[in-house]
């Protein structure tokens, strides 16, 4: 009688053990563990490390465009006559010529202000020289026109052997104007003789 309590508590044990495995066989496979990643931890977890940060790219710094210098201001035409008929450092001989030197850049009432201002400051050996000038067709048509009107003021040793020259060449720009001026003092020159010896002939016959 003593050993049946054993028998039952072993039928009692082995029923358990069965029953229990039965209810483990109806439960669902555990998840399997999540998938290393290469840290020792699982992605997105509290422990995980952070990913090393990547070093700073170098940039190279943008070429920096030159700052344009601020154009330096040409003086206008009338600057530069105004600065050379202002300049007490030039006498009157030095502004005509610097006068004449820069007609080629002035406009023409530039050119006609420039001329003006250089027979102003003319004495006759100043006039010699732009007279010259004139004869050669070295100036501008709008310079050459006032220092043409000024000379026919000038004496008429400087005045007539300059427009005998000038009438002398067809193609210059005040020939026709000599040649009207010089037909009123002296007349038509003979056939085949040029202007200017039948003006310094007409010259030397002039009594002074």
């Amino acid at each position: 009688m003593k050993k049946l309590p054993v028998v039952v508590l072993l039928i009692l044990g082995l029923f358990a053990a069965a029953f229990w495995l039965f209810l483990q066989s109806g439960q669902p496979a555990s998840q399997a563990p999540a998938a290393s990643t290469g840290n020792g931890s699982s992605p997105g977890g509290k422990g995980s490390l952070p990913s090393p940060t990547a070093p700073p790219q170098r940039t190279t710094p943008a070429e920096v465009a030159p700052v344009a210098s601020a154009p330096v201001p040409v003086p206008d035409g009338g600057e530069k006559i105004s600065a050379i008929i202002s300049n007490q450092n030039l006498d009157f001989p030095s502004a005509v010529v610097s006068l004449l030197e820069i007609l080629p850049g002035l406009t023409e009432s530039e050119q006609a202000e420039a001329a003006q201002h250089a027979a102003n400051l003319s004495d006759e050996k100043s006039a010699a020289q732009w007279s010259a000038m004139l004869v050669a067709g070295q100036l501008p048509p709008a310079a050459g026109e006032v220092l043409f009107n000024d000379l026919l003021n000038r004496p008429h040793d400087l005045t007539m052997p300059a427009l005998a020259a000038m009438a002398d060449q067809p193609y210059h720009a005040k020939s026709k104007d000599s040649i009207a001026i010089l037909d009123v003092l002296y007349g038509q020159p003979p056939q085949g003789k040029q202007w200017a010896a039948w003006v310094k002939e007409k010259m030397a016959e002039t009594p002074r």
